[in-house]
């Protein structure tokens, strides 16, 4: 049972997640193949103006300040990516409250800087099997302008179960800059997936079969990590929670995941008619749980649900958008 009855995001936006392509820079171990590969087509300028016409005209009746999401595959390779951010900047950021992207913090900084005129948020996840040594670096300098200019430059630290100390210096080093971050938990063993690290050294590759996955690793890392995740540190936070005493708690979404507080079956949730997830082939799902199909964009079929939809799922997933969306039991 959860011991929640209501969430509500603490900024009520109408959030669209968007997957344009999954080809990715990267192959990191546990990325499942229907999220990355190395020759999936990219979409051109002119269709992704297109598909977000679409979205605005069957969405705006709505009335809410759209938040967006991209993310991949890695968004940043497509070279027509950072010119449609910036037509959507020009041609909509009226609309727009907040806009940005996942990225594996793999682009120059140039770029990033950049990119980050446009948007208002960069996410930046961690993935020590291809991190480069300037990695962080990046970040400090993403969190200085972010700062600067009012906007979040933010971490998303992946909690490889290899990686357990690597991850500890990590969040050291947010805490010391006070760069926003949350830890994720991953799941193994998806299609496609490795069970095994391969680190990038060097332009060399290292097969790292000793650290082949096993639940006495994945234990150890809960047991180091854990500790670093808690509800009450509500310094970042994007939801307001309604717990079954009728007490509220402002709490950051990513959290109820990590600690298993995101099991929303059953419950009424606004996804699909104030969240919409776009996969990379323009199918339109309610969010990235696909609880519910709405259409394509390639064959305009896309329509807007006008009521709140029943959670079908045993859990929700840990994207932030799913997670923060109005849902309440009923």
């Amino acid at each position: 049972m959860n011991q929640f009855t209501k969430i509500i995001p603490t900024e009520h936006c109408f959030l669209v997640s968007w997957i344009q392509h999954i080809r990715c820079n990267y192959d990191c171990m546990y990325c499942p193949e229907n999220r990355h590969n190395n020759y999936s087509p990219f979409p051109d300028f002119d269709t992704m103006c297109q598909h977000w016409k679409q979205v605005f005209e069957k969405t705006k009746h709505r009335n809410l300040p759209y938040g967006i999401s991209f993310s991949g595959g890695e968004a940043t390779i497509n070279k027509d990516f950072i010119s449609f951010i910036e037509w959507l900047s020009v041609n909509y950021g009226q609309n727009i409250a907040k806009v940005g992207i996942t990225t594996n913090g793999s682009a120059s900084i140039a770029y990033y800087l950049r990119l980050f005129e446009k948007l208002t948020f960069i996410s930046v996840s961690t993935h020590s099997e291809h991190m480069s040594n300037d990695f962080l670096n990046k970040i400090k300098i993403l969190n200085t302008y972010a700062k600067e200019h009012n906007k979040t430059a933010f971490v998303n630290v992946m909690q490889e179960y290899w990686a357990t100390e690597q991850i500890k210096k990590i969040i050291d080093f947010c805490k010391k800059h006070d760069i926003p971050y949350s830890i994720s938990k991953i799941n193994y063993n998806l299609p496609g997936s490795r069970t095994w690290p391969i680190f990038k050294i060097d332009k060399q590759y290292e097969d790292r079969r000793d650290l082949e996955l096993t639940q006495e690793l994945i234990d150890y890392s809960n047991q180091e990590i854990d500790p670093f995740v808690d509800l009450k540190d509500n310094k970042y936070y994007n939801i307001k929670t309604t717990s079954i005493d009728n007490s509220t708690q402002l709490i950051f979404a990513s959290s109820l995941r990590y600690l298993n507080l995101h099991r929303f079956k059953g419950w009424k949730c606004h996804a699909g008619l104030d969240r919409i997830f776009i996969a990379p082939d323009t199918s339109v799902y309610s969010a990235e749980c696909e609880n519910d199909f709405m259409g394509k964009l390639d064959d305009n079929s896309f329509k807007l649900f006008d009521s709140p939809q029943i959670c079908k799922r045993e859990t929700c997933t840990n994207n932030p958008d799913d997670l923060q969306v109005i849902k309440y039991a009923v």
